[in-house]
């Protein structure tokens, strides 16, 4: 979507379930369009359009389930 030296911007369409994994220390998301849940060590939070959510440091792996538009940022650790 959008990479820099600085930060990268994503958008993530899930339709049914997706698995992440983080490669910066925290990740941005704000949903744009949907509804869903965020799943994070087996606990569901639910996503509806406006959400937004930092995911910190000690989240390395999440899912989304459900139908979703989300852009999501993080920083750009590994660009240079």
């Amino acid at each position: 979507y959008l990479q820099t030296e600085f930060f990268n911007v994503y958008e993530w369409l899930v339709k049914g379930e997706c698995s992440f994994k983080a490669f910066a220390p925290y990740t941005l998301m704000t949903v744009i369009e949907g509804f869903g849940y965020l799943v994070v060590d087996g606990k569901e939070y639910e996503l509806n359009m406006g959400t937004s959510c930092i995911l910190p440091n000690q989240v390395k792996e999440w899912q989304i389930k459900g139908d979703v538009r989300i852009i999501a940022s993080d920083t750009a650790k590994n660009n240079k």
